[in-house]
């Protein structure tokens, strides 16, 4: 093969054999040689530049798989899409999905907050409810409270007898919850408390509540409260005037609802006096047996010093020596008890440690003798003051029993 058919087979510029003439056999040998050594990196070239190619699509295809670039595309695919919901919503502005991404991270963080708010709320709403039943525990502690002292003041007294009628005082009751509503003065009778003309109670939530038994009251009130707060569901019971000034209430003093939720009509106590082995109704007696029974009952209170202004006012002299005396040689060796009195009984038949013998003259008040029955001068006094005098008692001892005899 000549020189210059090589030079033209590896595309190098033409090799005239007329520049090729004249040249010696080692000449034209190493030209050739270099001419195939030529070749030879050609041709590596060529399989390299055909493998290069064959990297280059193999990358190609293997970085389409990669999760990166897959994630890139998916994205890519829902951002036109998103694009194109966005065109077809009406806004021409691609661009604008920035500040609409932003709106929905700041509703976002507001509905989390609301979610938080609202899971508060909640907690609060079970504490309530805990604290409500709390306060429902406490008054029906309070009435068993009630019942045991009663019991108690009972089994210490032969004259009176008391009852606790649980939620009982309706005319306390009504006045507390007209308080809460502020609605004094007889709005919304019907619903509250109707009375006849005597005056009496003949409809409404207080006079129903009276028909009840003493553990139903519990949930006839709570029953109520909760009706009255359901406003319209509530018309079949209660006037539409009434709910809607209660739903008013709720609207712009919340807090008076709570108060209505945590109300309890009070108890009324009973006071019968107890005669002969039967009960009396203390409303029937006369003036001097209820004060007689309210005597007997305040000196069962306590133990604090007592101070009772002429007890024997509207009572017989045996009402004076059944309960009054009774009670105060009873109870004197308990608490201190200050009488002042024209009754001869109480200081002579109660045992009373000192006697005091006071004067009004001049503007001022004296005293002219004091201490026990055992002086000279108290029994005197006694004796002149509240008896009239040794000659009057020695005239009505001489009639009422020596003449008798």
């Amino acid at each position: 093969e000549s020189v210059s058919t090589l030079a033209t087979t590896m595309n190098l510029p033409n090799i005239s054999d007329v520049l090729l003439m004249g040249l010696d056999h080692t000449s034209l040998t190493i030209i050739k040689n270099k001419l195939k050594e030529f070749a030879s990196l050609k041709t590596k070239m060529e399989t390299i530049s055909t493998e290069i190619k064959s990297y280059v699509d193999q990358v190609e295809e293997d970085l389409e798989k990669i999760p990166f670039f897959t994630k890139k595309n998916e994205t890519i695919q829902k951002y036109g899409e998103l694009v194109q919901k966005l065109q077809e919503a009406g806004e021409k502005n691609p661009e604008a999905y920035g500040e609409l991404v932003s709106v929905r991270e700041a509703l976002t963080a507001k509905i989390k907050e609301t979610d938080k708010f609202e899971t508060e709320l909640e907690s609060q709403k079970q504490e309530s409810k805990r604290l409500y039943q709390e306060i429902v525990q406490h008054q029906r502690k309070l009435r068993e409270e009630r019942s045991k002292i009663i019991e108690q003041w009972n089994s210490s007294n032969e004259n009176i007898r008391l009852y606790l009628d649980e939620m009982g005082d309706i005319v306390q009751g009504e006045a507390t919850f007209r308080d809460l509503i502020r609605r004094p003065g007889k709005e919304f009778s019907k619903d509250l408390c109707d009375r006849d003309k005597d005056d009496n109670p003949k409809g409404g939530f207080f006079n129903d509540l009276l028909s009840k038994s003493a553990e139903e009251r519990w949930s006839f009130r709570e029953t109520f409260i909760k009706q009255i707060l359901q406003g319209e569901d509530a018309l079949s019971t209660f006037s539409k005037p009434f709910l809607k000034h209660i739903q008013n209430i709720s609207t712009n003093t919340p807090e008076d609802i709570d108060r209505l939720c945590t109300w309890f009509p009070e108890d009324k106590i009973i006071l019968k006096l107890f005669k002969d082995g039967r009960e009396e109704d203390i409303e029937t007696g006369s003036a001097g047996q209820r004060t007689a029974a309210m005597l007997s009952l305040l000196l069962l209170l306590d133990d604090s010093p007592l101070i009772i202004d002429q007890p024997e006012d509207d009572l017989d002299t045996k009402r004076i020596t059944d309960l009054v005396v009774a009670g105060l040689r009873k109870f004197k060796t308990k608490q201190q008890i200050i009488v002042v009195t024209h009754n001869p009984n109480i200081p002579v038949n109660g045992g009373a440690e000192n006697i005091i013998q006071m004067n009004y003259a001049r503007g001022l008040i004296r005293t002219l003798a004091h201490g026990a029955l055992q002086k000279n001068e108290v029994r005197e006094a006694v004796c002149d003051v509240m008896e009239g005098g040794r000659t009057a008692l020695n005239n009505r001892y001489f009639r009422i029993s020596k003449a008798l005899q």
